[in-house]
This record gives structure tokens, C-alpha cells and sequence, in this order.
């Protein structure tokens, strides 16, 4: 296992033989040659293993005040703090005072901050063995597609590999998170990008251009330069509004209250365990008595 903490966790939930075609010197080239082929082949995802992906889930790690979903047939759905559930296709609704976590069985954490509406429209993964569980890589690939109708959002996602996929639909573009943590807003001013570590790339509406922030700046778009395709304003990204701060630091703590351990079927999405730090166990006992 990659993760090398201490920690404690509690369960949630036909071929033919290759002739020889030359003599000599050759025959070892050929080899060579045939060798590297096959090595590449093995590495490079085929069209096979891009299409054997199963249905991701995630856990809500803890919330303040309530937190409303809905299916796409707009019904509402049941989730429960520290139970698996599969989020694609559902709304998430956060009212005035109320904000909520997430870690995704990819490794990618979600905070969802107050009087906010956001969709999951998709996210899919392909199984992974026992030996890739842990935090600090992604266990295998992913496509998480997230859209952000009004609200502020926070992304965790430092482990992830640089062939999945983490984006976000706005009303006007599309951002993509390539690897790193991000608080993303859409309001009246229009959207707010702060990348606090990795890159994000935000693409206008029909793919007419696009802007890239780095780790520690900040860019608003609003819908008038969106329209024109000009960033309304660009800076480094300094104090953060404690607000904001708070809502990325939970965001990086719900990772690692999370752990997904490869299902043994392999077509049914990654078991989850809820992480205890070992030094839980050693806390003196509030009772003035013990059993004998």
C-alpha cells in the first residue's frame, strides 16, 4: 500500500510463435525490437481498457446545516454522513448557511460551500488492484464531469493521474482541473478562479480560446469579457477571505478521512473505509470505570 501513515480504517459500506525472418546480427535487433514493441503495448491503454470502467462513488464526510439532493428526475434522494453512495446524476443544494464534504473513490475531495447548486453529470473509473489503494497517487484513471450553476465549490485533487478527468461546466465555459486545489465561484460578478497549488486551464464558450492559472493567482471572468473573450481581471493570489480558506483547508482534510480498497469483483465500485488516526484509541477513557 502506497500509504505509508498509520492509521486505522472502519468499512463503510490467440496467439501464434514469432518466426525468425533474419540471420546473424540482425536476429538480435529483431528481438529488441519485438521486445520494446510489447513493453510499449502492455503500458499504452488500449481501446479494451479504456472502455472496461465501472461506476465511481463517494462519501459524504461530514456537513453543516442541510444539504438537499435530487436525481435527474428531480426526486429527492437520501445520503448519509460516512455512507458510500454513487453521486453521478444527482444535485447537490446547499441553502444559506450550510456547506458540505466529499472525497470521491478517486482521491479527488469536494467542498461545497453555502447557497449552492451543483450537478455531478458523470463520473466513472476504471477498477484498480489492492496494491494501488493509498493517498498519494490516484489509484487508477477517472472522468469526474461537475457543473456549477450558482455558489462557490473547493477541489482537492494533488493525486491526480494526468490522463483523467476533472472538469467543470459554468453557464459561459468549461474549466478543467489537471492536478492540484481550487476554489471555484460563480456569482453576479461572474466566475472566480483561485488556484491555491497545480494548474487549471478554463476554456471559453464553443472552444473559441482559453485561459490558464497557475498555483497562486487568481482570475475573474465575467459574463460580458467571457463574451469577448478577455479575463476581467488577473492578480496573484494573496490573503484569501477566511471564508474561502476555511473552505479549501476542510476540503484537503476530507481526503484524507477516506480510504477506497479495491473490490475483489471488480466491477462494483471501490469499498469505502472511514479513516481513524491510531491515536484515537489511546485517549483515556471518560467513564470512571472499567470492565473486568
Amino acid at each position: 500500500m502506497r500509504c505509508t501513515r498509520q492509521i486505522i480504517w472502519h468499512r463503510i459500506g490467440s496467439g501464434g510463435r514469432v518466426g525468425s525472418f533474419f540471420q546473424g546480427r540482425s536476429t538480435g535487433r529483431v528481438v529488441l525490437v519485438a521486445c520494446l514493441t510489447g513493453l510499449i503495448t502492455a503500458l499504452a491503454p488500449g481501446p479494451l481498457q479504456a472502455e472496461v470502467q465501472i461506476d465511481g462513488n463517494a462519501v459524504m464526510t461530514s456537513r453543516s446545516g442541510p444539504v438537499d439532493f435530487r436525481d435527474a428526475a428531480g426526486t429527492e434522494r437520501s445520503v448519509q454522513p460516512r455512507k458510500a453512495f454513487l453521486p453521478a446524476e444527482l444535485e447537490w443544494i446547499t441553502p444559506k448557511g450550510s456547506q458540505a464534504f466529499f472525497t470521491f473513490s478517486n482521491g479527488t475531495a469536494l467542498g461545497i460551500g453555502d447557497a449552492t447548486r451543483l450537478r455531478c453529470l458523470e463520473y466513472r473509473q476504471r477498477p484498480f488492484p489492492s496494491e494501488m489503494e493509498g493517498f498519494e497517487y490516484e489509484p487508477s484513471t477517472s472522468v469526474l464531469t461537475l457543473e456549477l450553476e450558482s455558489g462557490r465549490i473547493a477541489l482537492a485533487a494533488p493525486q491526480l493521474s494526468a490522463v483523467s478527468q476533472l472538469v467543470v461546466r459554468v453557464p459561459h465555459g468549461t474549466l478543467r482541473l489537471h492536478r492540484g486545489i481550487a476554489v471555484i465561484q460563480y456569482d453576479e460578478d461572474g466566475l472566480h478562479l483561485r488556484v491555491i497549488e497545480g494548474n487549471l486551464s478554463y476554456h471559453y464558450p464553443d472552444n473559441q480560446g482559453r485561459e490558464f492559472v497557475s498555483g497562486g493567482q487568481y482570475i475573474r471572468i465575467s459574463d460580458q469579457s467571457a463574451r469577448r473573450q478577455q479575463v476581467a481581471e488577473r492578480r496573484s493570489l494573496e490573503d484569501l477571505p477566511s471564508g474561502i480558506e476555511r473552505l479549501h483547508l476542510a476540503t484537503q482534510h476530507a481526503r484524507t478521512r477516506v480510504l477506497f480498497k479495491a473490490n475483489a469483483a471488480g466491477t462494483e465500485p471501490p469499498q469505502a473505509f472511514m479513516v481513524v488516526s491510531s491515536d484515537y484509541y489511546q485517549q483515556a477513557s471518560p467513564r470512571p470505570y472499567e470492565f473486568k
